[in-house]
C-alpha cells in the first residue's frame, strides 16, 4: 500500500513520451532530463509526504555517444562505468545482428536484403555486413568501478558456431572471455577466465540459422501537436531487429563452458532440448518467439570428477500450433513517402500493398499478387503455443569417492488452471520423501468456506494459496508434519484487495486444525489488530497519511479501549503519536505494553520507547544513512562509511 501509485506525470514531447513524475502515497519522485537530449536521464529525485527532499541520484552521460559515464547514488557513492574506445561510427555499418563492422564509407545500400530487386545494387553485401571481432567491441562495457575503489573489468570474444548446412562460420555478437576483479583491501586481483565449447573447441551450436530475410511493418505517422493521422509507410525490420525485440540476440548456445580461476578449473556441460520437434539443434525462426531452449542436463566438474549433476524434464502440455504467415518481400520500399529517396521509387513497382495480409493461407506459398513477378510471397509458418513446465529436477552431489548424494524433486500441476503447482515431492538417496500439496480457491478445500473461494475467483485471485499440508513418506507410511490454512476476506472501504484475516496450523501431535491467530485491518489496508491463540490482542497504530509507517505496538488492549484515547487512527501524527496521546495510553492503559515509533519517511526509524519508557534515538547523516544508535543518552552503536575520493 505504501508504494501504491496515486497518479503518473509522462507528458508527449518530439519523439515520444518522458516520464516527468510518480507520485505515491508514501512520498514523489521526480525525473530530470538533458536539456538538450530529452531522452537521457540526468536525474531522479525522491521526495518525502512533506515534499522534503529525501535523496538526488545523479546520471552522468555521454550525450554524443548515449553512453552512461556514472551514477552517484547518496548513502552508496559514485559508480563508473568505462567503454571500448572503438566508436560506432556509421549507422549503415551493421552486420546481421546489429553490430558495428566498422566499414566506415558504408550506406543504405548495405542495408538492403539480398533477395530484394535492389539487390543489383548490392553485389557485395556479403562482404558488407560480415561480422569483424574488434569493431564488434565499439562502445562495449569494459569497466564497473565502484565507491570503495574496487573495479571489475570485462574482455570479449566473438561468439562462433558452425553452420550445419554448409559448415560456415557463423559469427553473432560478443561473449565473456576474461573477467578481472580488483578489491583495494587486500590490493588484488582475481581473474576468471571463459572457455566454450565441447573441449574448449571455441564454437557453439546454432539455435536458428542466419538470414537477411526481412519482415515488412507498417509504421502509422502522426502530427505531434495534434496527434492526428497523417498516414503511413513501410519499414524493412531487419534481422537484427527481430532478434533484439524476440531473442535477445540469443543465437549461439555452448554445451561446455570452463572457468579458470587461481582455485583451478571448473567446467560445467549442458545439453538441451532445442525444439518441440525433436529434428535436432536448429529451431526454424518462429519456434523461437515464445520459448529458448530448456535444459536438460548440467554436470559440474572439478578437475576429471564429477561434482554435481543435474536432470530437468519437463511437460509439454496440450502442444498445438497456430496458423501465421511470414513475407518474404521482393522489394524495399513499396511506398511514395517524400523520406524515401527518389531514386528508390523509381526502382520499386508503384503498386499499394495495404492488403498485404489480406489473403487466405491455404496453401504452402501463396502470392500477394497475380502476375509472374510477385513484390511478396507469403509463407505459411506455425507458431508453438502451449506450455513447457519443469516436472522434475534431480541432483546428484558427489564427495571424495565418488559416492552421490541424490535430491530429488518432482513438481505436480493443475489440470485446470496450469500455473498453479499443486505439489512438490522432494526424495533423497536417504529413503525419506517429503510431499508438499498445495490447495487454491478451486480446489474446494475441506471446510473452506466457499463464499471466500468464490470472491477469491472473481477478483482474479486464483492463483492463491488457500492451504497447503507436508507429509513425511516412509516406505508405504505417511505422516503429517505440518499444516495451514489461511482465511482471506475483503475490508470495508476496499473491495479490490482480499486480507488473510485467520490462520490456522496443525502438525503431528495436533492434526486438527487450530485457529493461529486472527487479524482485523482499517479501512486504508494496514493492520489494526492481531490475536494470538492465547487470545491476547495486539492493536497497531500507524502515521495519518493512510499508513505508511507504524507508530505504535500496544499489546494486551482491545481496539475499542485504544480508540477511547486516540479517536480516529487516522488522525495520528504524521510521524508519530502527539505527546499527549502517548502519555494517555501508558497512564490509562497500565495492562498494556506500549512501544512507540517515530520515523522518518523513505528514511527510517528516528526513535522508539518500549514499554518501559526507555528511549532509543537512531540518527543518520547527511546521505541519510544510519550514523548512531543512542539508548538512555549514550550512544551504543555507530556507524562509518568511507568511499573512494571523499
Amino acid at each position: 500500500n505504501d508504494w501504491e501509485i496515486i497518479s503518473v506525470n509522462n507528458p508527449v514531447v518530439q519523439g515520444g513520451c518522458i516520464l516527468k513524475s510518480i507520485t505515491f502515497r508514501l512520498g514523489k519522485v521526480t525525473y530530470e532530463y538533458h536539456s538538450s537530449r530529452k531522452e537521457i536521464l540526468k536525474n531522479i529525485k525522491i521526495y518525502g509526504n512533506n515534499s522534503q527532499l529525501i535523496k538526488t541520484i545523479s546520471f552522468i552521460t555521454d550525450t554524443n555517444k548515449n553512453l552512461l559515464q556514472s551514477v552517484t547514488i547518496p548513502g552508496s557513492g559514485k559508480y563508473s562505468f568505462e567503454y571500448n574506445p572503438t566508436t560506432f561510427e556509421n549507422v549503415y555499418a551493421q552486420d546481421l545482428y546489429g553490430y558495428y563492422t566498422g566499414k566506415k564509407n558504408a550506406t543504405y545500400i548495405d542495408m538492403i536484403p539480398q533477395n530484394t530487386v535492389l539487390k543489383a545494387l548490392n553485389k557485395n553485401i556479403g562482404n558488407a555486413r560480415s561480422s569483424v571481432e574488434s569493431a564488434m567491441q565499439a562502445n562495449i562495457l569494459q569497466k564497473i568501478v565502484y565507491p570503495t575503489g574496487g573495479y571489475v573489468s570485462f574482455e570479449y570474444e566473438k561468439n562462433q558456431a558452425i553452420n550445419p548446412i554448409d559448415n560456415s562460420i557463423v559469427i553473432c555478437g560478443l561473449r565473456l572471455k576474461q573477467m578481472n576483479i580488483y578489491t583495494p583491501e587486500n590490493n588484488q586481483t582475481v581473474s576468471k577466465t571463459y572457455k566454450y565449447g565441447n573441449n574448449e573447441s571455441g564454437y557453439g551450436k546454432l539455435v536458428t540459422l542466419p538470414s537477411d530475410w526481412d519482415y515488412w511493418i507498417q509504421r502509422k505517422r502522426y502530427d505531434l501537436s495534434d496527434m492526428s493521422y497523417t498516414g503511413y509507410i513501410y519499414e524493412i525490420i531487419s534481422q537484427s531487429s527481430l532478434n533484439i525485440l524476440y531473442r535477445n540476440s540469443y543465437l549461439i548456445w555452448y554445451d561446455e563452458v570452463a572457468e579458470y580461476t587461481p582455485a583451478g578449473k571448473t567446467v560445467e556441460k549442458y545439453n538441451y532440448q532445442y525444439n518441440q520437434g525433436g529434428s535436432g539443434f536448429v529451431s526454424e525462426f518462429w519456434q523461437m518467439l515464445y520459448h529458448k531452449p530448456y535444459i536438460i542436463d548440467r554436470k559440474v566438474y572439478k578437475g576429471n570428477n564429477v561434482q554435481e549433476h543435474t536432470e530437468y524434464e519437463y511437460y509439454e502440455d496440450e502442444l498445438s500450433y497456430i496458423m501465421g504467415i511470414s513475407v518474404r518481400s521482393n522489394l524495399y520500399c513499396p511506398s511514395s513517402e517524400p523520406d524515401i529517396p527518389i531514386h528508390l521509387n523509381k526502382i520499386c513497382h508503384d503498386k499499394e500493398i495495404a492488403g498485404i495480409f489480406s489473403p487466405t493461407v491455404n496453401g504452402n506459398m501463396i502470392s500477394g499478387d497475380t502476375d509472374s513477378n510477385p513484390d511478396f510471397t507469403i509463407d505459411n509458418y506455425a507458431i508453438h503455443t502451449g506450455l513447457f513446465r519443469l516436472g522434475r529436477k534431480t541432483t546428484r552431489l558427489y564427495d571424495d569417492e565418488a559416492v552421490p548424494y541424490e535430491i530429488s524433486e518432482e513438481y505436480l500441476y493443475s489440470d485446470n488452471l496450469l500455473y498453479n503447482m499443486t505439489g512438490t515431492l522432494s526424495c533423497t538417496s536417504l529413503g525419506d520423501s517429503i510431499y508438499t500439496r498445495y490447495y487454491y480457491p478451486s480446489d474446494g478445500y475441506p471446510g473452506y468456506p466457499q463464499t471466500i473461494c468464490d470472491l477469491l475467483s472473481q477478483r482474479n485471485l486464483s492463483t492463491t494459496v488457500i492451504a497447503t499440508e507436508q507429509t513425511k513418506i516412509s516406505g508405504s507410511k505417511q505422516s503429517l508434519i505440518s499444516g495451514k490454512k489461511v482465511i482471506y476476506d475483503s475490508i470495508p472501504g476496499d473491495y479490490t484487495r482480499m486480507y488473510p484475516v485467520k490462520t490456522y496450523y496443525k502438525n503431528k501431535l495436533q492434526p486438527d486444525f487450530l485457529q493461529e491467530n486472527q487479524r482485523t485491518y482499517y479501512p486504508f489496508g494496514k493492520l489494526a489488530t492481531e490475536t494470538g491463540r492465547n487470545g491476547v490482542s495486539t492493536v497497531y497504530l500507524w502515521t495519518k497519511d493512510n499508513g505508511s509507517y507504524p507508530v505504535a505496538k500496544i499489546v494486551n488492549a482491545s481496539l475499542a479501549e485504544v480508540t477511547a484515547i486516540t479517536g480516529n487512527p487516522e488522525n495520528i501524527y504524521k510521524n508519530g503519536l502527539y505527546l499527549d496521546i502517548e502519555t494517555r495510553l501508558r497512564n490509562e492503559l497500565p495492562h498494556a505494553q506500549i512501544t512507540t515509533i517515530n520515523a522518518a519517511p523513505l528514511i527510517g526509524v528516528q526513535k522508539t520507547t518500549d514499554p518501559n519508557g526507555i528511549t532509543t534515538l537512531y540518527v543518520y547523516n547527511s546521505d541519510n544513512l544510519l550514523q548512531e544508535i543512542i539508548w538512555q543518552g549514550a550512544v551504543i552503536k555507530r556507524y562509518e562509511y568511507n568511499y573512494r575520493n571523499r
